[in-house]
């Protein structure tokens, strides 16, 4: 995947997105860095609980149910989501920190949804 951001886009973002709908996979949800606060992060989501998943190199894939097929060997974490609980992957995904690194992030840390770029002109729509 491309990633859809690139330094010194300047975002519009939905503080009220998720009041009267929960996050979908494939938003672009803004949040506090779980490692520092006073950052904020952008990421996509990749997976909503409940549910269990595996976080793998490549992205975020739902474990089979036992008896239903093998499990990723490539894995590097399995989590169980609470229906409160999302991942979130960086676009870019070997140079940005997300989910496989600082876990599940609760739907209640969100600050919003990114959803119009407005700078650079060349680059201004929907993201």
């Amino acid at each position: 995947m491309l990633p859809a951001l690139t330094p010194g886009d300047r975002l519009y973002v939905d503080p009220k997105a998720y009041r009267a709908r929960p996050p979908s996979v494939g938003d672009l949800v803004v949040f506090p860095d779980p490692r520092d606060p006073s950052r904020r992060l952008i990421k996509r989501v990749a997976a909503t609980g409940p549910g269990r998943f595996q976080l793998g190199r490549e992205g975020v894939v739902p474990v089979p149910v036992p008896g239903t097929g093998p499990v990723d060997a490539g894995a590097l974490e399995e989590l169980e989501l609470t229906p409160s609980q999302l991942l979130v992957l960086s676009d870019a995904r070997r140079a940005g920190a997300d989910s496989r690194f600082f876990g599940a992030i609760e739907r209640s840390a969100l600050e919003g949804q990114a959803w119009f770029r407005f700078s650079p002109k060349e680059r201004r729509g929907p993201v």
